[in-house]
């Protein structure tokens, strides 16, 4: 009778500590799922923040391409306002050597006159 009571005793003894080992396996199981869990939440986040910051990159491409754009219109504007004032330059020194050739003229026609 006393084996079977100390048999029994240490049963129970080791029935207790697998239990509390079972408890602590399964709290570890418990933690180990809410990390995980956790990670999943994270990686969907980074996955949102890749998506926005990808569909701001591409607004900042549409906007830098229609700003870019406009600088070449303006270039081109610019350059064709130049040319413009570069022919007119041209005709202004041609009527200046035109005037200056007629005074000669002019010039040439009063002094045989006798200056009358």
């Amino acid at each position: 009778m006393l084996d079977n009571f100390s048999s029994r005793t240490t049963l129970e003894k080791g029935k207790a500590g697998v239990l509390k080992l079972v408890q602590q396996l399964q709290a570890s199981i418990h933690n180990k799922q809410i990390s995980a869990g956790d990670l999943d939440n994270e990686m969907a986040r980074i996955k949102v923040d890749t998506l926005n910051t990808a569909a701001h990159n591409k607004e900042l491409k549409a906007t830098l391409s229609a700003y870019d754009k406009e600088l070449s219109e303006r270039d081109q504007l610019g350059e064709k306002y130049e040319a413009e004032i570069r022919s007119r330059h041209d005709k202004i020194e041609k009527k200046q050597i035109y005037i200056m050739r007629l005074n000669k003229k002019f010039e040439a026609i009063t002094a045989n006159k006798g200056g009358e």
